[in-house]
């Protein structure tokens, strides 16, 4: 993982790196934590399925919080409070980050192996192999399947 300061957009400088094994998975942030995932059976060779939680306030120093065993996390995506981690045919993982250094499960969307989600006010756009899957989240408790777009 590597963070840079951007006070210049148009110059980003690299503040720091953080080794984490041999993945190669995607990380989402705010201004004070990153959330990063490990999984399994990719080309980078790792066998560890994982969602890491760095606090990063101190860009220069990231420190490691902890970590979540998942089946195998892929794409994740942060709107307010809440992470959504995708957990292949585990399904979306929703989790409340009201304490983001302790992310704690609040639901699970079953169904679908979604690969990435895209999180956009009252809908997550999710991406599966076969297309498109949109859910509305305007209640993080029960969400639902609106429909698929297929490729």
């Amino acid at each position: 993982m590597y963070l840079f300061n951007i006070n210049n957009p148009e110059q980003p400088v690299q503040e720091s790196y953080v080794q984490h094994l041999t993945g190669c998975d995607p990380v989402v942030a705010n201004d004070s934590v990153a959330y990063l995932t490990i999984h399994g059976g990719n080309r980078c060779g790792s066998s560890i399925n994982e969602l890491q939680v760095y606090d990063i306030r101190n860009v220069a120093y990231p420190q490691f919080i902890t970590r979540i065993p998942m089946n195998r996390p892929m794409g994740l995506g942060i709107k307010d409070t809440v992470l959504f981690v995708c957990d292949d045919n585990a399904g979306i993982r929703l989790f409340s980050i009201s304490n983001p250094y302790a992310p704690r499960t609040m639901y699970i969307v079953s169904g679908d192996a979604v690969q990435d989600v895209i999180p956009m006010d009252t809908t997550l756009v999710g991406m599966m192999p076969q297309g498109l899957a949109i859910y509305d989240i305007r209640n993080l408790n029960q969400v639902s399947k609106l429909g698929e777009v297929k490729n």
